[in-house]
């Protein structure tokens, strides 16, 4: 997962990344970096990436996509 981005909105108190982590239920999650998510996701046993946002988040879905060559 990457920071919240609060777009237009102002941000929530209280609301972060790292509380909305804590609430998954996952086994495996992990807070990341723009400058660390495709190593991040190289290094984890992920069969599938979805990647959803706002802000420039579609410009790291194509980096994303190139590096995996999709």
């Amino acid at each position: 997962m990457l920071d919240i981005y609060p777009a237009r909105e102002l941000p929530i108190e209280g609301v972060t990344s790292e509380w909305l982590l804590s609430k998954m239920s996952l086994e495996k999650k992990l807070l990341t970096t723009k400058e660390n998510l495709i190593e991040n996701i190289k290094k984890s046993d992920a069969k599938v990436v979805v990647m959803i946002g706002a802000g420039d988040i579609g410009l790291l879905v194509d980096k994303v996509a190139k590096s995996f060559k999709i």
